[in-house]
C-alpha cells in the first residue's frame, strides 16, 4: 500500500518523483527544514538517493541559500557541495559561461522555518522539454523556457504538499480530540455506573436493613444477589417487593432457624409479566424515584426541625 506522497517533505516527495516527471534527469539536490525543524540534504545521482550529513556541505549550503535567487542558471563549479563558494569570487558571466550552466537551481519558502526550501537538478540534453535534445547546450531562450517550466511545476508541487500535510495534521487532531472525548465519556460512564451501583446497593440495604428489623434475623446478601437485582431493569416498587418476597423465602426456607441467613440470588423470584414500562432509560428513572424519595424524606425532616 502506498503512502501519500505528502507525507514526507515536499522536497523530499519532488525529488523522488524527478525521474518520473522529467525523463533523462539523473542529478539533483534537495536542502530543506523537515518536519522534526532539522536541515536535511537529498541528492539524486544516477537513480540513486542519499542523504548527506557531512557538517561542512551543511555549512556551505547554509551559506549559498542566503545568496541564491529564486531562478537561477549555476555551473558545476560554483555547487556547495563542491565547497568553492565561499573561496571563489564571482566573475562577469560570459556567454561561454552561460552555456556551461547547466544546474538549475529553485527555492521556496519553507513552511516550517524561516529559511528557504532550496532544489537543484542538472538539466541533461533530453526530449522532455520538447526542444532539440541532440544539440551540446541549450540556448539562453530555451533555458529560460525550461526554468519557467520547472519552477512553475515545483512551486506547485511544494505548495499543496504544504497544504495537504496541513489538512492531514488537522484532520489527526480532530481524530485525537474525538478520541479524548469518547475516552473521557467512557469514563463518565464507568463513574456513572460506580455511583448508580454504590446508590442501588444503599436502597437495597435499607429495605433488607428494614425486614431484619421487623423479622429479628440478620439478612446479608452476596455479589451475584446484587448483580441480579441491578440488573434486573424493573421499576422501583417491583425491585423492593421482589427484595421482601426473597427475605420471605429466605425465612421460610431457613430449616435449623439460623437468626443470620445469607439472601442469595436463587431467593429472587421475578414478576411474570413485565411491567409495561418500557423505556429504555427506566433504570435512570427508578434511581430518580429513589433519590425523590430520599428528597422527600429530608424535608419532612426539616419541616419537622431535624
Amino acid at each position: 500500500m502506498n503512502l501519500f506522497n505528502f507525507i514526507n517533505h515536499p522536497i523530499e516527495s519532488y525529488i523522488k518523483e524527478l525521474p518520473q516527471l522529467y525523463p533523462g534527469i539523473t542529478n539533483a539536490v534537495g536542502c530543506y527544514f523537515d518536519y522534526d525543524h532539522k536541515l536535511k540534504i537529498l541528492s539524486l545521482k544516477n537513480g540513486e538517493f542519499i542523504f548527506i550529513d557531512n557538517k561542512e556541505t551543511i555549512r556551505s549550503f547554509i551559506r549559498f541559500n542566503k545568496k541564491l535567487n529564486s531562478q537561477t542558471w549555476l555551473n558545476g563549479e560554483s555547487l556547495p557541495f563542491n565547497d568553492t563558494l565561499s573561496n571563489k569570487k564571482q566573475k562577469q558571466m560570459s556567454l561561454e559561461d552561460e552555456d556551461n550552466n547547466s544546474w538549475l537551481a529553485l527555492k521556496t519558502k519553507s513552511h516550517l522555518s524561516s529559511q528557504f526550501d532550496v532544489f537543484l537538478l542538472k538539466i541533461n540534453n533530453s526530449n522532455a522539454f520538447g526542444v532539440n535534445y541532440k544539440v551540446k547546450n541549450y540556448n539562453t531562450a530555451e533555458k529560460a523556457l525550461i526554468s519557467n517550466l520547472i519552477n512553475s511545476n515545483f512551486q506547485n508541487f511544494t505548495r499543496n504538499s504544504y497544504e495537504n500535510y496541513s489538512a492531514l495534521s488537522l484532520m489527526n487532531k480532530s481524530l485525537n480530540n474525538l478520541n479524548e472525548i469518547v475516552s473521557l465519556k467512557n469514563k463518565n460512564n464507568d463513574l456513572y455506573h460506580k455511583k448508580y451501583r454504590e446508590v442501588f446497593i444503599q436502597y437495597i440495604d435499607q429495605i433488607i436493613q428494614k425486614r431484619c428489623s421487623q423479622t429479628g434475623v440478620k439478612f446479608t446478601f452476596n455479589k451475584e444477589y446484587i448483580d441480579d437485582i441491578v440488573n434486573s431493569k424493573l421499576d422501583i416498587s417491583q425491585i423492593e417487593n421482589t427484595i421482601i418476597q426473597s427475605t420471605y423465602i429466605c425465612i421460610n426456607s431457613n430449616i435449623q432457624n439460623n437468626l443470620q441467613i445469607e439472601l442469595k440470588p436463587e431467593y429472587l423470584i421475578w414478576p411474570n409479566e413485565v411491567t409495561s414500562f418500557k423505556n429504555s432509560n427506566h433504570r435512570d428513572n427508578a434511581i430518580v424515584e429513589f433519590l425523590d424519595r430520599y428528597e422527600m424524606a429530608a424535608f419532612k425532616a426539616h419541616n419537622q426541625g431535624l
